[in-house]
């Protein structure tokens, strides 16, 4: 709280102050609310405003402002109280673009705010949809994911989830809205239930795409939970209901949309956790390092006879619901677990194998693009396909991005290579740990 005073003394002279810093999120305590009382259960900062303040993340015009956003965490119900102790004519509009951010609405009367919180009704499991996976926890409260349709859920869940959606925008560097009243979203809802009271810890919305010749694949688009949330499991339990609702469908696959580190991160350690209970990846990793500890580990290394098999790929792929790159970093997990591959020999060879996925990763990136055209159709736009061996005249390449930059040396390409191998060994490091698979 010094520390914040301390920046909006600094900043009080030009009118400008730091929208991160000026606004507070306070969650409020679920038993308290129900009594009618304001009590945070957590406050913090949002890690973005640039979605509702502008790039420079900064509200011009103001000194000593303070934005504090109250939710409720039984419902999303918000109070915002906006002060200051000075103001500039054409001062930025900060409750219209507030207004804009929060399209289901919000009350500025603390009064009315406080006269609501004891009157809003806990949801039920009915109104909430299938409960998906769950978890007890040491208080004897009980975790829950809840599965719906958005678009067919109970009124009271889609109210809930309009007010969820604005939190996006502070946690998530370029969120976006969706379409509500496609029904190719689900919803999945993290609560905790507590007595009579229930309350939600987290969400994630999933897409369901066509995925040739007659699936369908599901893409996790949008995923929170709030900080005074997070490190509790949730992230994990609303992953693993995602996965459980992909195998009750036999999707193709699950995909994420632009994964942040720490939801890759996530991610991969709920899939070595599948992996080690639901796939033969375990076995046949012991069986690598222990022919690799036998002495043809030179032999295996220089003939990349670490990786696995084509057919061992497509059956993890289709055991785990997961992508073929996904399936590439369980195994090299798996492969670090093992003793064996954790001496200086093993742990060359699995650089060497990291090497070639990245390596690999770029060129096929490249293979994709180079054999995409862009034709033109009259009065109609333009359509996009791939043609496989066509004339680099058919048809306008499409524009590409690849992590190699222009202009960059040889040099520069092997360090940044080497960067990214040394990164990818202490994840493996931290993920096998992590989860216990580090033996001895």
């Amino acid at each position: 709280m010094a520390e914040r005073e301390a920046k909006r003394a600094r900043v009080a002279d030009d009118f400008a102050v730091s929208a991160n810093d000026c606004l507070t999120i306070h969650v409020l305590n679920p038993v308290q609310e129900a009594a009618g009382v304001i009590a945070d259960d957590a406050a913090f900062h949002p890690e973005f405003t640039h979605q509702i303040f502008g790039d420079d993340e900064e509200i011009k015009g103001y000194s000593g402002l303070a934005i504090d956003v109250y939710v409720s965490q039984r419902d999303m119900r918000t109070l915002i109280e906006v002060s200051y102790t000075s103001k500039r004519p054409k001062a930025d509009d900060v409750l219209k673009l507030l207004r804009e951010a929060f399209p289901a609405g919000f009350t500025q009367d603390r009064q009315k705010f406080l006269e609501q919180l004891p009157r809003t009704q806990s949801l039920t499991a009915q109104q909430l949809g299938e409960e998906v996976s769950h978890a007890t926890l040491t208080d004897g409260s009980k975790l829950a994911v809840h599965h719906t349709n958005i678009a067919s859920a109970d009124q009271a869940v889609q109210a809930l989830h309009a007010r969820l959606k604005p939190h996006l925008l502070f946690f998530i560097d370029g969120a976006s809205s969706i379409d509500a009243a496609d029904p190719r979203w689900d919803l999945f809802l993290t609560v905790q239930h507590r007595g009579q009271h229930t309350w939600v810890l987290g969400f994630c919305t999933v897409y369901s795409f066509y995925a040739y010749p007659s699936s369908t694949r599901l893409r996790l688009s949008q995923i929170l939970v709030l900080p005074h949330n997070q490190r509790k499991g949730v992230g994990q339990l609303l992953l693993k209901a995602v996965y459980q609702v992909a195998e009750q469908r036999n999707v193709t696959d699950v995909t994420f949309e632009d994964p942040t580190d720490d939801l890759q991160a996530l991610r991969e350690r709920v899939d070595l956790r599948r992996a080690m209970a639901q796939s033969k990846l375990p076995a046949a990793a012991a069986e690598v390092a222990k022919a690799f500890e036998s002495g043809k580990g030179k032999a295996m290394a220089q003939h990349d006879s670490l990786a696995l098999h084509p057919q061992q790929v497509m059956q993890a792929m289709a055991d785990l619901k997961i992508t073929k790159k996904q399936v590439r970093q369980i195994w090299e997990a798996l492969l670090y677990a093992q003793p064996a591959m954790r001496s200086p020999a093993g742990l060359a060879a699995l650089r060497d194998m990291v090497q070639r996925r990245l390596v690999g990763a770029v060129t096929s990136t490249k293979q994709v693009a180079e054999n995409k055209r862009i034709f033109d159709v009259k009065d109609s736009g333009f359509v996009m396909c791939r043609c496989r061996g066509a004339p680099r005249t058919a048809g306008a390449p499409i524009a590409m991005e690849t992590e190699e930059e222009a202009g960059q040396s040889a040099e520069e390409r092997e360090a940044q290579l080497k960067e990214a191998m040394d990164a990818r060994m202490r994840e493996l490091h931290a993920q096998v740990q992590h989860i216990g698979l580090l033996q001895a």
